[in-house]
């Protein structure tokens, strides 16, 4: 479980830091070019950090249920970050409903990695 625990650990941060960046990103259009690529390598290590601590979970054999549902609704989150985040940089103006969708999914993955944080610890 501890390396698990190391996966979600490191994914939690490479998000903080993405978040932080999407931060500085801002809201007007155009975007900066060089904030833009951080943000989307970034996203990168995030999906390969949601991916590896699932499939470090099909190792552990007990106690993984709250865990594994709280890393599905990561990935889920995920997924919702990479289509708005497409749709955010291809549209020509600034649509405040596509923003929002980004925030409430990257706020998603943030919660559902700090309770698969706690799940791991509880061995739920």
């Amino acid at each position: 479980m501890s390396s698990v625990l190391l996966f979600v650990l490191v994914t939690l941060g490479w998000f903080l830091i993405e978040a932080i960046i999407g931060v500085f990103l801002g809201l007007k259009k155009p975007y900066n070019v060089v904030l833009l690529v951080i943000h989307s390598v970034l996203t990168i290590f995030v999906i390969a950090g949601v991916i590896s601590a699932i499939f470090g979970l099909l190792a552990v054999d007990f106690g993984k249920v709250g865990s594994t549902i709280s890393l599905y609704v990561a990935s889920v989150a995920v997924l919702m970050l990479i289509v708005d985040g497409i749709r955010l940089a291809t549209l020509k103006t600034e649509v405040p409903a596509v923003v929002l969708a980004h925030k409430i999914s990257a706020f998603l993955l943030a919660i559902s990695l700090i309770a698969s944080i706690v799940f791991i610890i509880a061995k739920i």
